[in-house]
């Protein structure tokens, strides 16, 4: 193995325009799975890559269709706001900074070389003559006081905004619909605790937006000139933790006495997440839940006619 590293070094090296061209395999150790690997999708349930190939003539024919059906639907990858870069990305983007590696082109959707400090995404996008892009951005990008995830989310914004390609950036809140992670997970707290967790005092914003407005709004950006350039913040209306809880509860004929903890309380034990395995809640995590923003939609409304659901409608069909 060592002889294969020092080979692919002096490669690299030797060099006068290395690429490198990445796959789901990346990705796998922070937690993606892949395709094709010993415990990939595919490689689990064959009939999946079966359903995959077959869904490719749907796709064929009505495009929109096809689209609105995969982004209702539960990701087969799972969580990946949860997926952090790994050394693979981190390598990468090493190797860009030494100026050794002039180019990455990906063919993944879990965000993580970007992340990681990729900027040469946009420059792909640029030498293959892409069109057009949309980016999904967060309103993590509009924190007073933005955390790890915040930052990443502004740095990527503010590279394709002065990359000269044709961008439109969306910033949803709490993106739901059939199949959200979130909304699944307070519906089987709900179900399987006799008292309901809030950090602090549960008024901090969620603004949800539900995924088929998500979907419409990218097909009438694709469609609109004026969007070219501009940043839209996506919400359905203000809901707050509290009221988002309650109308789930409301939803599945579940009401459970919500405690609120106090959120001094809930950081401190947070500092023990790195010691604890298994654990999931990090200081980071429960400042971003926490953090009261409020979107302001009238670009989308003004430039897309972006009417959403309200979000009381939006939870009965999930």
């Amino acid at each position: 193995m060592k002889d294969l590293i020092r080979k692919a070094a002096e490669d690299l090296r030797n060099a006068k325009y290395a690429i490198a061209l990445t796959g789901a395999g990346i990705s796998t150790e922070s937690g993606v799975p892949d395709f094709r690997g010993p415990s990939g999708i595919w490689t689990k349930d064959p009939d999946a890559e079966r359903r995959a190939y077959q869904s490719y003539g749907k796709f064929l024919e009505d495009p929109k269709a096809y689209w609105e059906d995969r982004l209702r639907g539960p990701s087969l990858l799972g969580d990946l706001e949860k997926a952090e870069p790994n050394p693979g990305h981190y390598a990468l983007v090493d190797l860009e900074k030494m100026g050794i590696l002039q180019c990455l082109i990906t063919q993944n959707v879990d965000g993580l070389h970007e992340r990681a400090g990729s900027r040469n995404l946009i420059e792909a996008c640029l030498s293959n003559g892409v069109k057009r892009v949309i980016v999904m951005s967060s309103l993590a990008a509009k924190s007073s006081h933005p955390r790890e995830y915040g930052k990443t989310k502004i740095e990527a914004d503010k590279s394709f905004l002065e990359s000269g390609l044709r961008v439109t950036i969306f910033r949803p809140g709490l993106i739901y619909g059939k199949g959200s992670k979130a909304i699944e997970y307070i519906e089987n707290k709900l179900r399987n605790t006799p008292i309901f967790p809030v950090i602090g005092n549960g008024n901090y914003g969620t603004n949800p937006v539900h995924i088929d407005d998500i979907s419409d709004l990218i097909i009438k950006a694709l469609r609109t000139k004026e969007s070219v350039g501009k940043v839209y913040e996506i919400s359905s209306g203000y809901v707050s933790f509290n009221e988002l809880v309650d109308a789930i509860g409301e939803k599945t004929g579940i009401k459970r006495r919500k405690i609120h903890l106090p959120k001094a309380i809930c950081l401190f034990l947070a500092s023990f997440s790195g010691i604890i395995p298994g654990s999931v809640i990090t200081r980071n995590k429960i400042k971003n839940l926490t953090e009261d923003i409020k979107a302001d939609t009238y670009l989308a409304e003004r430039d897309l006619d972006f009417k959403p659901v309200s979000f009381e409608e939006g939870i009965k069909e999930c």
